[in-house]
């Protein structure tokens, strides 16, 4: 049996500038083989609303810099969602690992 919490991306760092953030974390500390890949997963507050979000996959690798896209003055919150691949039985589930200070505004111009 796996335990979701053992499976969630570890000590999650965001940092962000005017237009683009970037994300740090680390694997998780235990079934590291069942790990697939990760995605960076982001929404835009509208009006007091949440968009439909946004899903960047990034294999692999445990950072992520987002393109010079995204408006200043806006609310985002984001999180690292973990692809996990179990044997018994087969199946893949998807981990979404939030994080402190996963809401920012980024900064003005």
């Amino acid at each position: 049996m796996y335990i979701g919490q053992r499976l969630r991306a570890q000590d999650i760092q965001l940092e962000s500038s005017t237009c683009n953030i970037s994300l740090k974390w680390k694997a998780p500390e235990r079934d590291k083989s069942l790990v697939v890949g990760y995605y960076v997963v982001w929404e835009k507050n509208k009006f007091g609303h949440w968009e439909t979000p946004v899903n960047a996959s990034v294999g692999n690798h445990t950072e992520y810099q987002s393109e010079c896209n995204l408006l200043p003055g806006r609310l985002y919150r984001f999180r690292v969602r973990v692809e996990i691949h179990l044997t018994d039985p087969n199946q893949t589930v998807f981990v979404d690992s939030f994080f402190t200070d996963s809401e920012t505004i980024l900064g003005k111009n």
